[in-house]
Order: C-alpha cells, then sequence, then structure tokens
C-alpha cells in the first residue's frame, strides 16, 4: 500500500501510519470487545503482546519473522482461524485412554497447563504465529517466538481472537531456515 519514495512518504512516516492505523483498530476493537484477549503484533519493535480491554497481560520479543510478499500491509487485523496441536489423538480415539498415542515428552505440563509448546496458531489472511522448535515454511508469513511465550498466548486465545499487525517498512526478516 506504501512505498518510501514513491509518493513522497519516508520509510518513518510509513512507519508511523502503519501504527496510527493498528492503534485506532486495537482501541475500536477494545471498546467493543473490552474482556476478549487479542494480540498486538510489532514488528517495529519485534515484540508481541498480549491484551485485554486495552490492558497488557504478556509481552513477548519475536525472534524472527518472514512474510513472502508485501500482503502484510495491507490489512493490519488478522483472525485466529485454528490452533494446530502436534500429537493430538486421532477422533476415533477420543476417550480410549493412551490408544495409539505417543505420550509427548512433557505430558505433565500438557495435562495441567494446556498444549505444548509446538502448536502453531493460524490466523486468517494467511498468517502462523509458531514457535522456534517448529521447522518454517516459506511459503506462509510467520512469526517466531519462544516455546513458553507461544503456549501462554494460546492458552489465552481461541478461534475468532484478533490480531492486530503493526508493520515495518524495514526488512528484518528472520534469517532462521
Amino acid at each position: 500500500m506504501f512505498s518510501a519514495g514513491a509518493e513522497g512518504i519516508s520509510e518513518t512516516e510509513t512507519d508511523l501510519l502503519s501504527r496510527k492505523r493498528a492503534l485506532e483498530s486495537e482501541l475500536q476493537f477494545a471498546r467493543e470487545y473490552p474482556s476478549e484477549f487479542y494480540l498486538i503484533i510489532d514488528l517495529q519493535e519485534l515484540v508481541v503482546h498480549l491484551k485485554s480491554g486495552g490492558d497488557l497481560l504478556k509481552s513477548s520479543p519475536i525472534p524472527g519473522y518472514y512474510f513472502p510478499s508485501l500482503q502484510h500491509r495491507i490489512n493490519p487485523i488478522r483472525t485466529l482461524s485454528s490452533k494446530i496441536h502436534p500429537g493430538t489423538p486421532e477422533p476415533g480415539n477420543d476417550g480410549l485412554r493412551l490408544r495409539g498415542r505417543m505420550l509427548p515428552l512433557d505430558f505433565v505440563g500438557r495435562l495441567i497447563e494446556g498444549p505444548r509448546k509446538a502448536t502453531r496458531l493460524y490466523f486468517t489472511p494467511s498468517l502462523l504465529l509458531q514457535s522456534e522448535a517448529v521447522p518454517v515454511d516459506r511459503k506462509v508469513g510467520w512469526i517466531m517466538l519462544s516455546g513458553v511465550d507461544l503456549k501462554a498466548v494460546a492458552a489465552a486465545l481461541r478461534p475468532g481472537s484478533v490480531a492486530i499487525l503493526i508493520n515495518s517498512s524495514h526488512q528484518r526478516n528472520s534469517s532462521v531456515q
């Protein structure tokens, strides 16, 4: 949408406009849904904020991210479509104690605290929020968090939750392979 120099807008002005648009979206969302959890994904500061009603609940650094195109600049709002939990039992085994299922390494933590640290959160338009422990895919945009931070965020969010993206004009994409 914006391109530095093409319309006389500097990268700093582009970043400020992106931040303004995202914060306006956050204000509107927080007013309409004061008790819902949501994310602010700030690619300028490389941090993810978990919030509810405008209150900051948790901040997590972003060690790396990747976007295959400039599509992330078009719309700052993403909606959580699904949580991808590796090692989830098949529906046919539901209720049958441990049949056909490998025990995860953090079995006690999973029982007490919820999904494993390898969970991926899939947002639409296409964006994956994933752990450093999970291999990356260069076909889809992704943002990486530590496994502990991702576990906390995944426990708070449910399908339909919103993530607001503050994009950056600087290409600081991760060099993670």
